[in-house]
């Protein structure tokens, strides 16, 4: 029972002892695994050489244990060698005990040296996991660092946007006011422009009514001078229409042939009319008379400047043209003219 005992109490510290360090080869890689989560930052600086030569001393450390426990059960098992044969035993029997022992103490070496070998492996493994997480890091915080840069020159082009927006929007609203005074003004103008058209409309129909009265004064004064025959004494100037007619009615039977009358017509419709003797009758031109042809931009006052030098001879063209002239007609390019001589001086 104490052979059976001693047995079992060496297997189970074998197993206790090959357990142990099973456990602290798992926990590097365990720790060298990571969280599996990317953390975003700097890494602290290490250094890899002290690293690889603290962990190596570690494995180093679980080696000897498990060397100083196999030295151990060796012990054990000579020790309870050395107890069987002070008791008697069977020395075969404990013969095959030792070699036993031997064998799990061999075993034991083997599975020591695998899991040497195993650590070493993972060891590297791990060390190339790392790396490669570390190049990954390395990476992910460029892309980081990127997306940062970028972010940021988006905002700052968000900035810049935003302050053109606004310098848009006052230069529109700028724009709009000066819009508003152009319309303000505009509709100023058109009132102004709409006032000075009925003025202008209004003057017109008092220049044409002035001009038909004028020609009506013109045609009844050619009348009563053409059939006026009066002495050379000057009659007194009319200062009305009205005047003017009656003084030409008492006045035409005082007329001779010989008597010419010399009319002046004011802007503002009024005449005058001055008598004088020794003039021809002017119903037919007289034998000195000459013609003209009228030209482009030609008036009564212009032709009269032309040929008396003054403009205040064009009643006597309008009289020596009255049938071409009557009723208000106008000058026309190529219409000919009777020139009458001119008159003497007052």
């Amino acid at each position: 029972m104490r052979r059976r005992g001693l047995s079992e109490s060496i297997s189970l510290r074998c197993v206790a002892r090959l357990r142990f360090p099973a456990g602290l080869l798992l926990a590097p890689l365990l720790l060298l695994s990571g969280c599996a989560y990317v953390h975003f930052g700097r890494i602290p600086p290490t250094n890899d050489a002290l690293e690889q030569q603290n962990f190596d001393l570690r494995m180093d450390k679980d080696i000897l244990k498990q060397e100083l426990a196999i030295a151990r059960k060796e012990g054990d098992a000579l020790r309870s060698t050395l107890d069987a044969s002070a008791n008697g035993a069977d020395v075969a029997t404990l013969t095959k005990r030792l070699a036993e022992a031997a064998r799990d103490i061999g075993a034991m070496r083997v599975k020591v040296e695998r899991a040497s070998s195993g650590g070493n492996i993972r060891v590297a493994q791990g060390g190339a996991e790392i790396a490669l997480l570390r190049r990954q890091l390395d990476v992910a915080q460029e892309g980081a660092a990127s997306a940062q840069r970028d972010a940021e020159a988006l905002r700052t082009e968000n900035r810049d946007l935003r302050r053109q927006l606004d310098a848009q929007k006052d230069q529109n609203r700028a724009l709009a006011a000066q819009v508003q005074g152009l319309s303000t003004d505009s509709a100023r103008l058109r009132a102004a422009i709409a006032d000075l058209n009925s003025e202008l409309l209004a003057q017109k129909q008092a220049r044409n009514q002035a001009e038909q009265a004028a020609a009506a004064a013109r045609d009844q004064l050619h009348t009563v001078l053409a059939a006026a025959q009066a002495n050379a004494a000057p009659v007194q100037p009319a200062t009305s229409f009205g005047n003017l007619r009656e003084g030409m009615v008492s006045g035409a039977a005082a007329m001779d042939g010989s008597s010419k009358a010399v009319v002046t017509v004011a802007p503002d419709g009024s005449a005058s009319v001055m008598l004088r003797a020794h003039a021809p009758d002017r119903s037919t031109p007289a034998s000195g008379s000459r013609t003209y042809v009228v030209q482009s931009g030609d008036t009564l006052e212009s032709i009269a400047k032309k040929f008396y030098g003054t403009t205040e001879r064009w009643n006597w063209i309008y009289a020596a043209n009255n049938a071409l002239l009557r009723d208000n007609r106008p000058l026309r390019p190529g219409m000919q003219l009777v020139i009458p001589d001119s008159p003497e001086a007052p």
